[in-house]
């Protein structure tokens, strides 16, 4: 029963969602342009750190659905296992 349950989380955790990192691949790189920027005015360190806090929250908002996501499925695991345990208990009866 252990093994089944240690199972199905690894299954989850692995068909979770994807990183947004791993997101962004394509098949053909080149085939996006990259936007235009005016030669005087550079990439600041600000924007970086603005791309950078929205990737963390999107991260920890995926983390939060997926742990959310596991412990309504171990809920269901545990209830589906405590029906099955009342229905297949053998009541014996002493005369």
């Amino acid at each position: 029963m252990t093994v089944c349950v240690l199972f199905v989380l690894l299954a989850l955790m692995l068909s979770g969602p994807t990183p947004a990192f791993a997101r962004k691949t394509t098949q053909h790189p080149k085939a996006e342009h990259p936007k235009a920027q005016n030669p005087r005015r550079r990439n600041t360190g600000a924007q970086n750190a603005k791309e950078q806090q929205k990737s963390q929250k999107q991260w920890k908002k995926q983390n939060k659905q997926q742990a959310k996501a596991q412990k309504k499925e171990l809920k269901a695991q545990k209830k589906a296992a405590k029906k099955w345990n009342k229905k297949s208990r053998t009541t014996v009866s002493v005369t």
